[in-house]
């Protein structure tokens, strides 16, 4: 593995917040921005949020389950950051070209999710048909409700929001890690 000592790799530096700091940061700063709109959502939940369907055993299942999600997701983000910056050195575009792709994964990501809580949901409930659950189009309608939560979405859509705006944060502070 090669270094260079006056550029060291992000996940390697010991003089800013590791990956996981980061990202705990960067999710509690979007988590408290968007605090009202979940106060909103809390007392005034949708009827048809499956969420509030679960058992208390199925609501902590499907926490962590999103928990997992989200730790992987950031990982992932990492570790391109990690190859952006072994790559693109000294360019002062690198850290929005980025967060760009940062937010791409994640909306990457988040299309594709609808399959892996479908699977949880299918160990909950003996009625559900095994079935794909992602359709071939894009939901923008979705996509936007987490670029611009408001205070009628869905518990999961703002959780989502959350994450995405996370990755800002989160990715500057992997570009901050290097510096000295």
């Amino acid at each position: 593995m090669r270094s260079e000592p006056d550029n060291p790799p992000a996940l390697m530096s010991r003089s800013g917040p590791s990956p996981l700091r980061a990202g705990l940061i960067s999710l509690a700063l979007a988590s408290a921005v968007l605090l009202p709109f979940n106060f909103a959502l809390l007392g005034n939940a949708p009827e048809n949020d499956s969420f509030f369907t679960l058992t208390p055993s199925g609501r902590a299942g499907l926490v962590m389950l999103s928990a997992v999600f989200l730790a992987a997701l950031y990982w992932l983000l990492a570790v391109k950051t990690r190859w952006l910056r072994r790559r693109w050195r000294g360019r002062g575009a690198l850290i929005a070209v980025d967060i760009v792709l940062g937010w791409l994964i994640y909306l990457a990501a988040y299309h594709l999710s609808p399959q892996l809580y479908y699977s949880y949901y299918l160990t909950l409930f003996d009625t559900l048909p095994a079935q794909w659950v992602i359709d071939a189009e894009v939901d923008w309608g979705a996509l936007r409700a987490i670029v611009i939560p408001g205070a009628k979405d869905r518990l999961s859509d703002l959780l989502a929001s959350a994450g995405f705006w996370a990755v800002l944060p989160y990715t500057a502070m992997l570009h901050g890690a290097g510096r000295r």
